[in-house]
């Protein structure tokens, strides 16, 4: 094969890689809003804390 073929299967294998990271973070939410530093969901936004169980205040 040609030496171009090569940077484009790595540019493809990247982009690929984009693409995959880029819907593992819409998955998650709460990870995505640290990520890319925004405020994450907070415990009192679910309803529940952390445990899963609703605080009693």
């Amino acid at each position: 094969m040609p030496d171009w073929t090569w940077i484009l299967i790595v540019a493809a294998v990247l982009a690929l890689a984009i693409v995959v990271a880029r819907a593992v973070i819409a998955l998650s939410p709460r990870d995505a809003a640290a990520t890319l530093g925004g405020p994450a969901p907070s415990d009192a936004d679910a309803g529940t804390d952390a445990d899963g169980a609703r605080p009693t205040d």
